[in-house]
């Protein structure tokens, strides 16, 4: 029987996030438990990785020896928590890293796309950044427009914006919840 792996996610998310020059915080998963939620394990030295919530994959989070991590997955992770748990779209109706297309080329991915029921058409973009406010609005736009999305979500895990699309390049930022 294999031995089971320690969850050090209090741990890891307490190195990740102490950094004053990291601008995120977790405020808008204050209601969650996040160590029981979040799986984060050492699978090599000095290295941990986050067990994806939709893929069960690992993906790398944080390297001790040099002080660095991925705060942006901390915040996919629980987002795709709150999109499961508490909005209720089940995990088939979920994508991660989503290719965009701009005409025949792809341009870049989408950190989450949820999908209506006919698991085609995106109905809710969200990115999860770490730059600045404007430019993640202005990324997310275009990926709306993009795809035809209605509505988007911009998350650092302190502050969310939520944008409506009802028309092409006209947006309203008039959501206070996604659907």
């Amino acid at each position: 029987m294999p031995t089971q792996k320690v969850n050090k996610s209090k741990e890891i998310i307490d190195k990740i996030f102490k950094d004053s020059e990291i601008i995120f915080g977790l405020k808008e998963f204050k209601d969650f438990d996040i160590e029981n939620i979040l799986k984060i394990t050492e699978e090599e030295r000095g290295r941990f990785y986050i067990k994806d919530l939709k893929s069960g994959k690992y993906r790398f989070v944080f390297d001790e020896s040099k002080q660095n991590g991925k705060p942006e997955e901390i915040i996919r992770q629980l987002w795709l928590h709150k999109l499961n748990k508490f909005y209720g779209y089940p995990f088939d109706l979920i994508d991660t890293e989503k290719s965009i297309h701009f005409g025949s080329k792809e341009f870049a991915r989408a950190d989450i796309v949820v999908y209506k029921n006919d698991k085609i058409t995106p109905y809710i973009i969200i990115e999860v950044k770490k730059p600045s406010f404007e430019k993640g609005i202005d990324q997310l736009k275009s990926y709306l427009n993009a795809e035809g999305c209605e509505i988007g979500v911009w998350s650092n895990g302190e502050i969310k914006t939520s944008l409506y699309r009802n028309y092409p390049n006209n947006f309203e930022d008039t959501l206070s919840e996604i659907p």
